[in-house]
């Protein structure tokens, strides 16, 4: 039952250290992003369109055969979210070409983007892709979680470390 019980509080006591690692972001330095132009989306031979370097693609087969244009973007999530980029094809009567971005975004906040009324949606209506930015989550710093229990496990005996 001690081993339990100790077993229990250091995880408890990892679980309250881990964020102390988290800081807060400065929006204004992360890297930001644009739906790509009509120029760089591509067409594979399974009617998919994409960019040649995955980072934005759909997943639903096409008819169309080009694409006229960018009609704008939309995002959708609790503050890391998801964010769609909408082409209209050059034939009439054709869904729209929705491309998703590969990585989870922070809610945009500059150039066209507004709330929608409902959900948690924003929506950026423009023709100009550079209108519709977008930032991306930076990867959290490798953390070797054997050397944070490490430190966990010195910092928990009082004389281990005195201070002198």
């Amino acid at each position: 039952m001690t081993f339990l019980r100790n077993t229990v509080v250091l995880l408890s006591t990892f679980a309250v250290s881990v964020p102390l690692y988290a800081q807060s972001i400065d929006m204004t330095h992360l890297p930001t992003f644009t739906c790509p132009p009509i120029s760089k989306v591509l067409k594979t031979e399974s009617n998919y369109w994409g960019t040649r370097d995955n980072n934005f693609r759909n997943f639903e087969t096409s008819f169309a055969v080009h694409l006229d244009k960018f009609l704008g973007a939309q995002w959708q999530g609790a503050t890391l979210g998801q964010v769609s980029c909408v082409y209209k094809p050059h034939k009439p009567g054709l869904f729209f070409v929705t491309l998703l971005f590969n990585k989870l975004t922070y809610t945009p906040n500059t150039g066209l983007w507004k709330k929608a009324d409902k959900g948690s949606l924003y929506n950026c209506h423009s023709n100009n892709v550079t209108d519709c930015r977008f930032s991306t989550r930076p990867k959290p710093p490798k953390v070797d979680i054997y050397k944070v229990a490490e430190q966990l496990r010195g910092d928990a005996n009082p004389y281990s470390n005195p201070g002198f």
